[in-house]
This record gives C-alpha cells, sequence and structure tokens, in this order.
C-alpha cells in the first residue's frame, strides 16, 4: 500500500506542477491572444487530431496493459516493447505523410505545417512503457523539466496578439521534448532484441480494440469545436475551449489515482482474478467520488472571482457559462474510474468502444441541431448531456456485472455537505473583487469547511486513509 502511496505521490507532484503551469501561463496567453487566438489555435488543434489519432493506433492504453503483464519477465518485455514502438513509428509515419498530403491540397497555413512535429513526438512517446511498470517517478521527473521550459518559454515569447506562432511552437515543442527525455533510460528497463517483421503486425489488432475508441474520443472533442467554428467564429471556438480548461485542470488531479491504478489492477488480474479489483476499485473509487465532489463544488464557489483574473476581461463571458459546464467534473472523473479501473483491466473493450461511440453519435446530433441555432449555448447543452450518457453506460455495466455497489447514503451525505459549504463560501465572499487573492480565499475556506464538515459527520474519506480506517465509511 505505501508503494502505491509513493506513486500517486509522484504523479500528484506532478499533477500538481500541472495545475501551476496553467495557472501562470493561460493568463498570459489569454490576455495577449484574446479569444480568436485562442480559438484559431484550438481550431487548428481539432483538425490535426483527426491525423494524431491514426498516428496513435490505440497503442497508448494497448502497450501499458501489454507491458503491466509482461512485466516480470525481461525477455517478454524487452520484445513487447519493440515490436510495439515499430508499429507506433510504421503506423505515425504514414499518419504524418497524409497530414502533409492534406496540408498541401487545401491549402492550409503556416501554423498548420507546425503542428507536425506533434506526429515525431507521438512515434517517440514511450511513456506507456514507464505507466506499464510504475515507473512514475521517472515520468514525473521528466515532465517537471518539460513543464518549467513551457512556463519560462511562454513568459519570454509570448508578448503580443503577432506571438500565435511562437504559442504553436511551444505546444508542439513541449510534447517532443517529453518523448525524447524518456528514451534516456530506456537501457534500465529493455533489452535491444532482434524483431521479426510479422510480430510487428500482431500488435495492430491488439490495439485496434482501443483504437474504435480512441477514433470517437477524437470526434467527441472535437466535433463541437469543429462546428463552432463552422457556424460561428473563432472567437466563441475561444471561449469554448478556456471554459473547457478549467474542467481540463481539476479532473487531471483526481484522474491521476486512475493512471496509477492501471497498471496494477491490471496485473492484480492477471494473478488474482475478478474479484481483487472489484475489492480493490469499492475503495478507490467511493474515495475518488469524495475528492471530486469536493473539487465539484469548490469550483462553484470560485468560479465567477476567477475567471475575470484568470483569462482575463475579454473571457468574462465564460461566467455564464460555467453554472452547466461544472458538473462535469464528476460526470467525467467517474465514467474514467469505471474505463481505467474496471473495463481495461479486464478487457471490456466492447463496451468501452459502445459508450464512447454512443457520446459520439449523441454530440454530433445534438451539436448539429443547437449549434446553428443557439450558437455557443447548443455546445454548453450537448457536452454534459454527452458526458453523462458516457458515464451510464460504464457504470450500468459495472453493476451488471460484479457485486460493485455505491454507498448511496455516502454519496448523498457528500453532495449535502458540498453545497452547504459552497453556499457558505458565497455567503461570505460574493462581495469581493474578482482578483487572485479572492479565489485563494474562497477556495481555502471551502476546503476547510467541506473537510470539517464531512469529518464531523464521519463521511471523511482522506481522513479515515490517514488514521489508518480506510475500511470503514
Amino acid at each position: 500500500m505505501k508503494k502505491v502511496a509513493t506513486k500517486i505521490m509522484f504523479r500528484l507532484i506532478y499533477q500538481l506542477l500541472s495545475l501551476l503551469t496553467p495557472i501562470i501561463t493561460i493568463p498570459i496567453v489569454s490576455n495577449v491572444l484574446g479569444p480568436a487566438g485562442i480559438g484559431e489555435y484550438k481550431y487548428l488543434a481539432s483538425i490535426v487530431s483527426y491525423f494524431l489519432l491514426f498516428a496513435g493506433l490505440g497503442l497508448g492504453i494497448y502497450g501499458n496493459r501489454t507491458i503491466a503483464i509482461a512485466r516480470d519477465d525481461r525477455q517478454k518485455l524487452s520484445q513487447s516493447f519493440w515490436e510495439i514502438e515499430l508499429s507506433s513509428i510504421l503506423v505515425s509515419s504514414l499518419a504524418l505523410i497524409a497530414y502533409l498530403i492534406f496540408g498541401l491540397a487545401t491549402h492550409q497555413g503556416g501554423y498548420y505545417y507546425i503542428f507536425s512535429i506533434s506526429f515525431i513526438s507521438t512515434l517517440l512517446d514511450i511513456s506507456w512503457l514507464y505507466a506499464g511498470l510504475e515507473d512514475f517517478g521517472l515520468i514525473t521527473i521528466v515532465n517537471i523539466f518539460v513543464k518549467l521550459a513551457l512556463v519560462a518559454s511562454t513568459v519570454l515569447l509570448i508578448h503580443k496578439p503577432s506571438d500565435l506562432g511562437w504559442y504553436f511552437v511551444i505546444q508542439t515543442i513541449q510534447g517532443l521534448l517529453s518523448s525524447l527525455s524518456l528514451w534516456l533510460f530506456v537501457k534500465k528497463h529493455v533489452d535491444f532484441v532482434p524483431i521479426k517483421l510479422k510480430h510487428i503486425f500482431k500488435h495492430f489488432k491488439g490495439s485496434a480494440k482501443f483504437f474504435t475508441a480512441q477514433v470517437a474520443g477524437t470526434l467527441y472533442g472535437a466535433i463541437p469545436i469543429n462546428l463552432l467554428g463552422f457556424f460561428t467564429s473563432l472567437t466563441v471556438v475561444g471561449y469554448y475551449s478556456n471554459a473547457g480548461s478549467i474542467l481540463g485542470i481539476v479532473t487531471a488531479v483526481v484522474m491521476v489515482i486512475d493512471y496509477v491504478l492501471l497498471p496494477r489492477m491490471t496485473s492484480g488480474v492477471e494473478k488474482h482474478g475478478k474479484d481483487y479489483l472489484v475489492k480493490n476499485i469499492e475503495k478507490t473509487i467511493h474515495t475518488q467520488l469524495f475528492l471530486i465532489i469536493g473539487i465539484m463544488f469548490a469550483l462553484f464557489s470560485v468560479y465567477a472571482h476567477t475567471v475575470p483574473w484568470f483569462f482575463g476581461i475579454k473571457f468574462s463571458v465564460i461566467n455564464h457559462y460555467m453554472p452547466f459546464l461544472i458538473p462535469i467534473v464528476l460526470i467525467q472523473s467517474l465514467s474514467s474510474s469505471v474505463l481505467n479501473q474496471y473495463l481495461i483491466p479486464l478487457n471490456y473493450t466492447k463496451i468501452y468502444n459502445l459508450s464512447i461511440i454512443a457520446g459520439v453519435i449523441v454530440s454530433f446530433v445534438v451539436n448539429l441541431s443547437l449549434i446553428p441555432l443557439l450558437g455557443i449555448w447548443g455546445a454548453i447543452v450537448a457536452w454534459p448531456l454527452c458526458e453523462l450518457i458516457v458515464m451510464s453506460i460504464r457504470v450500468r455495466y459495472l453493476l451488471k456485472t460484479s457485486i460493485f455497489k455505491f454507498n448511496l447514503k455516502l454519496l448523498t451525505l457528500l453532495l449535502l455537505l458540498g453545497g452547504i459549504s459552497a453556499l457558505i463560501v458565497f455567503i461570505f465572499t460574493h462581495s469581493m473583487r474578482p482578483v487572485f487573492l479572492t479565489t485563494g480565499i474562497q477556495g481555502g475556506l471551502f476546503v476547510a469547511l467541506y473537510f470539517v464538515l464531512t469529518y464531523l459527520c464521519k463521511v471523511n474519506l482522506i481522513w479515515n486513509i490517514l488514521v489508518g480506517n480506510g475500511e470503514k465509511r
């Protein structure tokens, strides 16, 4: 248990840096580039994502899972690593060629070609090796340096709207640096072994199980941005993207537990079977829900005073959308937990694929129906609806195929206490100025209230873990 806690701590350090990095860079970028600049970047990024998904071919999740199974046999591990990596190089190269041809045929501008760096990052990305081996300390150290370089580059190079090109370069280069850095330590875990060509192709079938969901997942995120860019403007894309970036920052803090537990769950299933898995996720999912419910209501407490200073006054309109988007944090986190702690370790890829495909279909139909009529509000309505459908399919399957049960009394009480904490924060701070200090006061007050109230009601799961009563709820 201590080893897991240490690995989670490593990832939390990285996630904390990931949380602090946008706090520094987003205000700079948003104020300098404005909604139109951010919108242009996000719009082109959504286009390149279609090609990058073919470059990835589901090899990230597949590689993580394969390495987790083979990690006790160095020979098998080495062979699997080189076969998967050569597969990645092959498909990424083909995707890059298709991307460049598309750019020439459609006369895309210079910003478009800067994104070609991302394909090199993808084919060199071996983070799945370290994730499968649970070597999170190394990944954390490498990414800390990359994040610091990102912050320094943003501060030094982004000063005026015409620096948009530098923003494209900085965003793509950071991925390349991260991928290259991990190759410095690969000899620690694998040996070079001769690989037969036919063995490379066998991994396409395995990764293809995750590719369907990867395609759907890319469409899921890109559809609203593409439709907003087509029916409205790049400025509106900028509003929508920045609203989503707040959710992404806070959700990533909790999803780190899934990232750490995926290889351990997969390896545990291979050794101990399904009962081992269900016994563990009973604890972890409720603990994550304790955290994410707190984070969700903390967002309700701070968003109105945070958006103006965080993104700049040009983005103040985002405050109108946030109350409808904040619940996505809870929905998305639960959905991710079920996926990474249950469906993937047990290789239930059909449900994984089904849930994402259902989300994409709903996203396409609802966004296409509402965006031409309601503009950005159409996308705001569609997003939580799609997330709810994806989550419902996964949770229903978990409940149907296992003995897992939600502690509804616990969750109801947590929601009630979270809401009370947020209401108290609002009453005492709603008249304060929208500055960084206000957000800090609101956040600190909410954390104190939520922690104390849940402790007094004997539902503080983090406290139970700290004092050694993690089994009790």
